[in-house]
């Protein structure tokens, strides 16, 4: 009797024992494989989809998107046969912005751009995009020429042909005109009127007709024009810089706006020392 007894206890205190270490053992357990399946799905997780903006800079194609998470690295694939032509990885970056800086003006590039993880497992492509590239504005400068006459130069444009001058006469936020085209990077205004205010703007056109970005619009003001000081006196007329003039009294001083001819015509001999 007291030996069976004895086996019941032994065996109610292993019972107990083991429902206490079970249970411990096994969320031990889940703990371990939860911890190692979230460390090994994280990393195999694809990253998303960048969700691109493309717009021109300066010309050339600039591709810009959010971070995308998880993501250490971008790589930029580029295609100039379509949508769905043949793409190429032509670029590696870390940060979020790519600018196609060698573009050829007016072809058209395809992108399409991927996120990649830190251990190495590439993200879905974003949409494909397109941009056509365009020449660089001209960096228009003016001047006035030994005639008074307003004169706009400019550096050459890689892959222009030709240059558009626009011309207003109310303003840089007035109404522009198409005044002349040029192959050269220079033009003057020939008829610009005495005492008047001009604003011009440039853009560059390549072979095929794709047109750059106008330049910063440029503002010329042609001088008053007193093209002679006449002497009433002495009746003589001279150029507004001979050292004459500062003698004239100035009850005598007749400012001019005209021609040699005319003057003759009126009656007025030139200055032998400014006009002979």
């Amino acid at each position: 009797m007291k030996s069976n007894l004895k086996r019941i206890l032994t065996l109610a205190i292993c019972l107990l024992l083991c429902c206490a270490l079970i249970p411990e053992a096994y969320a031990g357990n889940a703990q371990t494989i939860g911890m190692e399946f979230s460390q090994n799905a994280e990393p195999n997780a694809k990253p998303a989809a960048p969700k691109l903006t493309a717009k021109l800079s300066s010309g050339k194609p600039c591709l810009t998107w959010p971070a995308v998470k998880g993501a250490v690295k971008y790589q930029v694939y580029r295609s100039t046969t379509g949508k769905d032509g043949s793409f190429k990885l032509v670029k590696t970056v870390t940060d979020l912005k790519y600018t196609h800086s060698k573009a050829e003006a007016g072809k058209t590039y395809f992108y399409k751009v991927r996120a990649v993880n830190k251990s190495g497992t590439k993200g879905v492509f974003s949409a494909v995009t397109s941009l056509t590239a365009k020449p660089t504005a001209p960096q228009a400068k003016g001047s006035l020429n030994s005639k008074d006459k307003p004169v706009l130069t400019w550096a050459a444009v890689t892959g222009a042909v030709k240059y558009q001058i626009y011309r207003s006469e109310t303003g840089k936020a007035g109404s522009f005109k198409l005044v002349k085209t040029v192959t050269g990077t220079k033009y003057t205004h020939s008829k610009a009127e005495a005492g008047k205010t001009y604003s011009y703007k440039v853009r560059a056109v390549t072979e095929d007709g794709t047109r750059s970005a106008f330049s910063a619009v440029v503002e010329i003001q042609t001088p008053s024009k007193v093209s002679f000081i006449v002497n009433t006196n002495t009746g003589k007329y001279h150029i507004p810089t001979c050292t004459y003039v500062s003698t004239i009294k100035p009850e005598h001083v007749l400012e001019f706006a005209g021609t040699r001819e005319e003057l003759d015509e009126m009656g007025y001999s030139p200055c032998k020392r400014c006009c002979g």
